[in-house]
């Protein structure tokens, strides 16, 4: 027999079907030319934008839950929330603005070399599974088809 299983990615179940929550944070944060390098996002950097005035921008589907949880994290922004995927041919923000502050997703159509004296950081966010939910996918899954012949394992 068929089962579902329902993962929500809100704070409350958008159905009547028992499921699992997923939990989502901000894993701190990093200068846009440093993310394109490659380089991790920090909570200490995240921190240290406490107290400066930020612009966040966001054209993602439910930008109110980024500019909450940049909030929760003590930051003070001016948000510029923006449809989701917009594609910043044109910079939303006013040319001198100091500091805003983005989600990756949002990050990966920004060119540093486009910013002028604007210092753009990128807030990547986490979505954690909750154990429960990872368990009751595992026993639905098939198990693995062993590999034959002279590939490696």
């Amino acid at each position: 027999p068929a089962r579902s299983l329902v993962l929500y990615n809100a704070a409350r179940a958008s159905t009547p079907l028992p499921g699992a929550f997923a939990r989502r944070a901000l894993t701190g944060a990093v200068p846009l030319d440093a993310w394109w390098r490659g380089e991790p996002a920090t909570a200490q950097a995240l921190t240290s934008l406490r107290g400066r005035r930020l612009t966040a921008a966001a054209g993602v589907a439910r930008p109110q839950r980024f500019f909450a949880m940049l909030r929760e994290h003590g930051l003070t922004i001016a948000p510029l929330p923006l449809p989701d995927h917009h594609d910043y041919v044109t910079l939303p923000w006013p040319r001198d603005t100091a500091e805003v502050i983005v989600t990756e997703k949002d990050a990966i159509k920004l060119d540093p070399s486009r910013l002028g004296t604007t210092r753009v950081w990128v807030a990547p966010l986490d979505f954690e599974l909750d154990v429960s939910f990872v368990d009751a996918l595992t026993t639905l899954l098939p198990p693995p088809v062993p590999r034959h012949g002279n590939s490696p394992a």
